[in-house]
C-alpha cells in the first residue's frame, strides 16, 4: 500500500485571492526592499521579492499600506516556503490588527 501524501493544495484552509499589493520586508531591522503581495489567504501570502536570501522559518516583518488607513501596519510573519524570487508566509492569526488588515484586503479584492 502506498502512502499518502497531501499536496500544498489539500492542507489550505482558505482559499488564496489573487491581488497586487504593494507591501515593505525587513529581516533583523535591515531593508530588504519593497515587494509585491500576488495572493492572500487569511493563512498567508505569495510575495515576489527579488534577491532575497531567505530560508523557510525565517521570520521577517512586513510593512503594508492599507487602503482604509494613513497609518502602515507592521507584522511579523513566518516564511515557509522559498524561491529564487517568490516567497511563502504564515500569518500569525493571534494578532488581531493583522487579521483585520487581511479581512479588509480580502474584501477589497472580492469587490
Amino acid at each position: 500500500m502506498k502512502n499518502y501524501h497531501p499536496s500544498k493544495k489539500d492542507l489550505r484552509l482558505n482559499k488564496r485571492h489573487p491581488c497586487r499589493y504593494k507591501t515593505i520586508i525587513n529581516f533583523r531591522n535591515k531593508l530588504l526592499g519593497s515587494a509585491i503581495i500576488h495572493n492572500i489567504s487569511p493563512e498567508g501570502l505569495l510575495l515576489t521579492l527579488a534577491q532575497h536570501g531567505l530560508k523557510p522559518g525565517s521570520i521577517i516583518d512586513i510593512t503594508v499600506d492599507p487602503t482604509h488607513s494613513n497609518t502602515p501596519i507592521t507584522a511579523p510573519v513566518f516564511v515557509v516556503h522559498s524561491g529564487p524570487e517568490k516567497i511563502g508566509v504564515w500569518l500569525d492569526d493571534e494578532d488581531k490588527t493583522l487579521k483585520r488588515l487581511i479581512k479588509t484586503m480580502i474584501d477589497n479584492v472580492l469587490h
